[in-house]
């Protein structure tokens, strides 16, 4: 089952490069399985891990210009994050933060989850006024315990995000946090340890703590530094220079 918007990821990116959803006939022959018993000219194995855009020109383009064709895997991470051109690192946002959307059935469970969190009394599987309005704020708390895409999703429509310990999941939100400027509060841990250790302190002294401990903790943009994933950290790459 499908849980990404192909013809919206398409749609979004026509301005920029050219998708197909199925390879033209003269390709076809081009599957798994013709990869997977011999070694083939128009498969490419030796990408390494955060290979700059002249590794792909210089080992890549000949292969697409010998056959029009070229297999490249495995493809996770597989380009640098620093010293690309501007027009690469911003293609890459708009393809993680505006392309990637899921498909309306996965929306619409998400828009009912949040509307219940809202709205705790509400029975119905129909979006109300109030999800609307935005009414009923809730927190989100990461404890990597979850059915990861439809959690990211909620997420995204909770009121405030507070991070754990880093993840894939915990990245993934970061980033689109980041790039939407919403409100995260990162966990001082090692107060926490103190506080849940105290056993002689009351409630407000650890609340007074907690409020203490977090003032410089919510919603600090952490801009990208040298070799950060543009993807956990798409400041200052993927927002707009006004």
């Amino acid at each position: 089952m499908d849980i990404f918007d192909v013809d919206h990821f398409i749609n979004a990116l026509k301005d920029d490069i050219a998708i197909v959803k199925e390879l033209p006939d003269e390709f076809s022959w081009s599957t798994r399985e013709y990869y997977a018993t011999a070694i083939r000219p128009t498969r490419i194995k030796t990408a390494p891990v955060h290979a700059s855009a002249n590794w792909y020109l210089d080992n890549v383009l000949p292969v697409l210009q010998s056959y029009g064709i070229a297999a490249i895997a495995p493809f996770s991470h597989r380009l640098t994050f620093d010293n690309l051109p501007k027009y690469l690192q911003h293609l890459r946002c708009k393809v993680k933060f505006q392309a990637l959307v899921f498909v309306p059935h996965i929306k619409h469970l998400r828009d009912v989850l949040v509307n219940r969190l809202r709205d705790p009394s509400t029975k119905s599987n129909m979006v109300s006024d109030k999800y609307k309005q935005g009414a009923g704020k809730f927190v989100v708390l990461h404890l990597r315990f979850d059915k990861h895409f439809l959690y990211f999703y909620v997420t995204m429509h909770s009121d405030i995000f507070v991070s754990t310990s880093p993840g894939n999941m915990h990245n993934a939100m970061v980033g689109h946090w980041t790039y939407y400027n919403l409100k995260t509060i990162r966990p001082n841990m090692a107060l926490l340890g103190q506080l849940f250790l105290n056993k002689t302190l009351s409630w407000p002294e650890f609340r007074e703590a907690m409020i203490e401990g977090h003032k410089n903790r919510q919603g600090h943009i952490r801009l990208r530094k040298p070799n950060q994933s543009v993807y956990t950290y798409p400041a200052p790459y993927c927002m707009c220079q006004g």
